[in-house]
């Protein structure tokens, strides 16, 4: 059993990144809406399996749009993730 657990969901857009849905091991869930222009979808995870342990991260692609590996590069160059890049 984990001591801590997080999920963040976020969207690129073709205006920058939305925050999506948040949930916590400790708080509650926070439900966010879903832009009709994304083009991609990553959640971060964060994972501390116990208090000795260093915490986990990941993110994981969940959703992508038609848009070509070029577009996404350039969105990606032009706007940083929300999240430490480090994690992916």
């Amino acid at each position: 059993m984990a001591v801590d657990r997080e999920e963040r969901e976020h969207h690129l857009t073709p205006s920058g990144w939305v925050t999506g849905m948040t949930k916590g091991m400790f708080t509650a869930t926070i439900a966010g809406s879903v832009p009709d222009d994304r083009v991609l979808t990553l959640v971060w995870k964060m994972v501390q399996k116990s208090r000795y342990e260093p915490e986990s991260r990941l993110v994981v692609e969940t959703w992508r749009g038609s848009i070509s590996d070029e577009e996404l590069a350039e969105l990606r160059a032009k706007f940083p993730p929300p999240f430490d890049p480090k994690d992916e």
